[in-house]
């Protein structure tokens, strides 16, 4: 192989592992942040004011409890928590009922 193409081989895999941690710094940065907002919400706050706090989840699941439908929205986490960021709704009443903030 010629210099000139390992040389450009070397570069491409050392922007790529760059950019690759940028953006992972990014979400570190934005899970810390989530994570400080997540602690201010409290059982019983509607949802709304939780978007306001958290912004738009990852990711959202739907699930039946006691005849009553829930929805479960995930947030981004820090890297190393034990558990999702995330908050249990009621539908019928849009009060959160359970949170977990991922520490």
């Amino acid at each position: 192989m010629s210099k000139v193409r390992w040389l450009v081989c070397c570069l491409l895999v050392f922007s790529g592992v760059w950019l690759y941690g940028c953006q992972d710094y990014k979400n570190e940065i934005e899970a810390r942040r989530l994570l400080d907002q997540c602690k201010k919400i409290k059982v019983g706050m509607q949802y709304q004011d939780v978007y306001k706090l958290m912004g738009k989840p990852i990711n959202m699941t739907e699930f039946e409890k006691n005849g009553r439908k829930k929805v479960t929205y995930y947030y981004l986490s820090p890297r190393l928590a034990s558990t999702f960021t995330q908050c249990v709704v009621d539908k019928q009443s849009d009060l959160v009922e359970k949170v977990l903030c991922g520490d």
